[in-house]
């Protein structure tokens, strides 16, 4: 699969249009991305330095963990592939964009805050305080629905 978006570390991200970005957001199953929230408390993977150790399903999460979390949704599915601008010349940092529990934060204006505001926007988070969000009960209607149904 080829990824939805290619960044260059380094380069300018003024220059990704606003199309690939949105075609990104938009084929990102929201429902998929909260399950891999929740995923996340009990991963042996996880650096706790991004990821607390708390249950995200009763306690809310800052929103630091939560585009980190986004980010490592993204290059788990293969949505988003991060490349080092010295490519081929020094792969130890490549290898640091390329792993799922890395993380590349430039992102976080232009990306990572549109995806968590839909998934307020759509019930699947809560706003509980300013930079603390809550798992929304979309999620749990969901997986409901998804247990009734198979």
């Amino acid at each position: 699969m080829e990824p939805y978006l290619l960044i260059k570390a380094g380069d300018s991200l003024k220059d990704i249009p606003n199309s690939v970005l949105d075609r990104l957001i938009d084929s990102i199953d929201l429902c998929k991305l909260t399950q891999w929230f929740v995923s996340l408390d009990t991963a042996k993977w996880v650096p706790r330095s991004y990821w607390s150790k708390v249950d995200t399903l009763k306690s809310d999460r800052h929103i630091g963990e939560l585009m980190w979390g986004i980010y490592s949704y993204l290059i788990e599915g293969g949505f988003l592939v991060v490349e080092d601008r010295y490519y081929g010349y020094n792969s130890s940092r490549l290898d640091r964009y390329i792993r799922k529990d890395s993380y590349y934060n430039p992102l976080e204006e232009i990306l990572y805050d549109f995806i968590i505001k839909r998934l307020v926007n759509e019930g699947y988070l809560i706003n509980n305080s300013n930079e603390r969000y809550l798992i929304g009960k979309l999620y749990f209607r969901q997986i409901n629905l998804n247990k009734l149904l198979s």
